[in-house]
């Protein structure tokens, strides 16, 4: 708030001032805040009728430093209560209004567009790799659930347990994606005439894996759907 500015509402508002009124139009003009004028001419006006005359003097002097449009519409009032015209119910004392922030708009080059571009596009990108990691990490095989909330054992060592065997797993059918057969073939996993596995060189946690985990140890030969 200005201590100036909130001063002179003061004096204008309880006593009439119209030396303050002047000096008050004056100062909200020097702040950039000409549009509160109007505002400040309907207070007065309805509130000191009797003073209409010695307003009106008052934007008339000041009219050179006033936008054309708040003189317009100062002197419309004024003029409204000289001639007679019912005048609107004393307003409240007045209150400074909040200050209106500046908006600075920041010049971009071409260059700078293009980078911010850039980043978005990366971001994006970057995103959606995740996205897509996170799925095939969900249901690649082999695969031991170790990340299932519901059903794993609760703590660190059992979890990275389970991890190392995964990660021993993937590791020795790297390059084979999805293909069952492939990963079958490098762990040489074979199946009993039930479709159970019969043997094989890895597996995963025989303690530590969760529901949804293949390859197990006598578990399916082919992982769940």
């Amino acid at each position: 708030m200005d201590g100036v500015i909130d001063e002179l509402m003061q004096r204008a508002s309880q006593g009439g001032d119209t030396d303050a009124l002047r000096r008050l139009i004056a100062e909200l003009v020097s702040k950039g805040r000409a549009d509160e004028i109007i505002k400040v001419i309907r207070y007065f006006s309805a509130a000191f009728p009797d003073k209409s005359s010695q307003v009106m003097e008052i934007l008339q002097f000041l009219e050179p430093s006033l936008p054309p449009e708040v003189v317009k519409a100062a002197k419309a009032i004024v003029e409204s209560v000289q001639k007679g015209d019912k005048p609107r119910p004393k307003p409240p004392p007045l209150r400074p209004g909040p200050r209106r922030r500046r908006v600075v708009n920041v010049p971009m080059s071409p260059r700078g567009i293009a980078l911010l571009v850039g980043l978005v596009l990366l971001a994006i990108a970057a995103g959606l790799y995740l996205s897509r990691s996170d799925r095939r990490e969900a249901s690649g095989w082999p695969n031991c659930d170790c990340e299932n909330k519901e059903y794993r054992i609760v703590g660190g060592p059992y979890l990275r347990q389970c991890q190392a065997a995964q990660a021993n797993l993937r590791a020795r059918t790297d390059g084979c994606g999805n293909d069952l057969n492939c990963i079958r073939s490098k762990l040489r996993i074979t199946a009993r005439p039930d479709r159970t596995l019969q043997y094989g060189e890895l597996f995963c946690d025989s303690v530590t894996h969760g529901p949804r985990a293949w390859p197990l140890r006598d578990g399916p030969f082919d992982p769940p759907g």
